[in-house]
């Protein structure tokens, strides 16, 4: 019983490759015509395909031509975010549509498309930019610009014309930016300048009305302040000598205002009895009345001056002179003895006239001399008590004011702080900002003179002798081979739906072949295997 070969699933094809070959070099001569005419077909088609032209133009970024240390640009920005800058702005609608009417581009297709699309096409599809790598790839220094276009001479002349508006851009938006950079420099120098103004105004005010108490004048007024310890040291010195001095002196008034009352009763004394006739006796027994002479005044005068003053002072120095220059004192006579024991002769007339004694005159002029010395001494020295003690209450005064501002300082220096804290910072901004402005002002002038980074041109798109796209080469290799493909898939197709064996490789697995018939030759000229080989 023959055992039938095992159908393949529904819907898949179980061909073998041998069948496939079987199949092909079996047709080999349709496969062969189809491959002819479907490749010469397909070449045409290519043949027939528009010629695209590319130009392309390399731009260069130069460094500015003064070092960074003489003049720092105020445009920093990196080339590359640059040109992305600029070619936004480049193929902007404006700039896109100024070139379209200028080199009248896309008339065919402005017959069936609308003018936003035809700016889209040339943005998207025609215009590329690519970035040259510099040295080492470690910064682009350089970028491609190009253009696709039908006719080559015009890809070159808007590729030449989109390098030179990228050009300009980029020439404006560096003056323009360190202009704008420069202009706001100047408003926040302007604004720096009126708040430093304004700041040290505040200072000069606070340190005009806190004169005496700035912390910088610290070591003036402890010096102020030792000075014045020292005057009222000697003051107090000063005040404790004169009221020494006017407590002798008022004594010694005492003593020379009863010296003189005595004296004086004893001129009234001799008087009286010079009226009655009676003798003139001394005032005191056996101790004759004497005037004191200028010597020892003077040297009343000097003991008096030195309880007040020291030895360099004026009065004691004028003191001394004068008694210097006096003669030496002569000695007093001495009293002439009594003879035999009689008394005194009684007073003439003229001494009764006189009334008083010469010696005790003499002694009562020389006592109101003395008086009225001690008492102008003791005015003296009353009012010299009076000054040193108004000294020393003002330097008391002054004492307590400066030592109030020395306590005063830590406060004061809080507040010098505060304001000079914001006042330094403000003139370190300003100085800042100064600077940057003189900065900024040198770029403007380089942007100006074109001295700054720039773009250059250092090739032009030239008219470019060869297609860009499509490949054509590439192309016709590619519609031969497609050729093969269709003209062998058509064969294949038509062979499949037959269902035939082409081979024993066919069978099942485990089928055994128990012969083979050769190929049979009917009148038609067409041979076939015959069936039941498996038989």
């Amino acid at each position: 019983m023959p055992i039938p070969p095992k159908p393949a699933p529904p819907g898949k094809f179980n061909l073998h490759w041998l069948s496939i070959v079987r199949i092909l070099w079996k047709s080999k001569v349709t496969l062969l015509v189809l491959w002819v005419v479907l490749g010469l077909a397909f070449a045409a088609i290519v043949h027939e395909l528009p010629s695209i032209y590319k130009a392309d133009c390399l731009l260069l970024v130069v460094d500015q031509k003064i070092p960074d240390k003489y003049v720092t640009a105020t445009v920093s920005t990196d080339p590359q975010v640059r040109l992305g800058a600029i070619s936004h702005l480049i193929l902007s609608n404006q700039h896109l549509q100024t070139i379209i009417e200028t080199f009248g581009l896309y008339k065919k297709e402005a017959q069936s498309m609308s003018q936003d699309e035809l700016i889209n096409r040339m943005r998207e599809k025609d215009i590329s930019l690519r970035l040259e790598s510099g040295l080492n790839n470690v910064r682009p220094d350089a970028f491609r610009i190009s253009y696709e276009a039908k006719d080559p001479k015009l890809a070159a002349d808007v590729a030449n014309r989109l390098a030179e508006l990228i050009i300009e851009e980029n020439s404006r938006t560096r003056e323009n930016q360190a202009e704008d950079t420069s202009q706001f420099i100047g408003v926040e120098l302007q604004r720096a300048k009126q708040t430093l103004d304004s700041l040290e105004s505040r200072v000069g005010q606070w340190k005009l009305s806190h004169t005496g108490e700035l912390p910088e004048q610290e070591n003036a007024l402890a010096s102020s302040l030792a000075s014045l310890q020292m005057k009222l040291q000697g003051n107090q010195d000063a005040l404790s000598r004169a009221d020494q001095a006017k407590a002798l002196l008022a004594n010694s008034v005492s003593l020379a205002e009863s010296s003189l009352a005595t004296l004086e009763r004893s001129a009234e004394e001799a008087k009286e009895q010079a009226k009655r006739g009676v003798k003139i006796v001394d005032p005191t027994p056996g101790v004759p009345v004497r005037a004191r002479t200028r010597r020892e005044v003077l040297n009343d005068e000097l003991a008096t001056a030195s309880l007040r003053y020291g030895d360099a002072h004026p009065e004691i120095k004028r003191l001394k002179a004068e008694l210097a220059e006096l003669p030496p004192d002569r000695p007093d006579p001495p009293p002439a003895p009594a003879r035999n024991g009689a008394t005194p002769v009684p007073a003439t007339i003229a001494a009764q006239e006189a009334a008083v004694p010469p010696t005790i005159a003499a002694a009562i002029i020389a006592e109101k001399e003395r008086v009225a010395s001690l008492k102008v001494q003791l005015n003296l020295a009353t009012r010299e008590f009076d000054a040193a003690k108004s000294d020393r209450a003002r330097i008391v005064q002054e004492v307590e004011s400066t030592q109030a501002r020395i306590d005063r300082l830590p406060i004061r220096e809080q507040e010098m702080a505060a304001l000079t804290r914001d006042y330094e910072m403000a003139k370190e901004n300003y100085k800042s900002l100064l600077d940057r402005k003189l900065s900024a002002s040198m770029a403007t002038d380089l942007e100006r003179s074109q001295q700054g980074e720039r773009f250059t041109l250092i090739d032009k798109a030239r008219i470019p002798d060869q297609p860009y796209r499509p490949p054509r080469n590439i192309l016709y290799a590619v519609s031969v081979l497609l050729g093969l493909c269709v003209g062998a898939i058509g064969i294949l197709a038509r062979a499949l739906p037959r269902d035939t064996m082409l081979g024993e490789w066919e069978l099942t697995p485990g089928v055994v072949v128990l012969g083979r018939v050769p190929l049979i030759e009917t009148a038609r000229g067409t041979g076939t295997l015959a069936h039941g080989v498996n038989r």
